[in-house]
């Protein structure tokens, strides 16, 4: 019970410090903070933590990223094998494109052709037997 006294109590006293300075009397917070100084600087900043955290975890995560992850992982492995599986077809397409002519007959030609030596590999792989 009296732990919760003493949080209520400075809670109000919290309450009744800023509406005297700031509702009651505008220009003393300024001057309280004149007075303060550093201390005044170094708690309104608090402490400087996120400051630190900022320079020691934040930015060595990000460069880390930026080096790291960006360079090597998304432009070299994923854009790499993206562009290579892009060039592959391309080739791929570049040289199924000399083989198709618009002739019926070529395409025909082409089916009895892969049909006979299909047969024959079947017939020698049955007589291997």
């Amino acid at each position: 019970m009296t732990l919760m006294l003493i949080s209520v109590a400075a809670g109000l006293a919290g309450i009744g410090l800023a509406y005297f300075l700031y509702v009651l009397r505008p220009g003393s917070a300024d001057a309280v903070a004149g007075a303060f100084g550093g201390f005044y600087k170094l708690v309104y900043n608090k402490y400087f933590v996120d400051e630190i955290y900022d320079a020691a975890v934040v930015q060595p995560v990000v460069e880390g990223s930026r080096g790291g992850l960006w360079r090597t992982v998304d432009v070299g492995l994923i854009d790499g094998a993206v562009n290579g599986v892009a060039t592959v077809a391309r080739g791929v397409g570049d040289v199924l494109k000399l083989i198709q002519s618009g002739n019926i007959r070529s395409y025909a030609t082409w089916v009895i052709f892969g049909s006979i030596i299909l047969i024959i590999t079947v017939g020698f792989m049955a007589v291997g037997r």
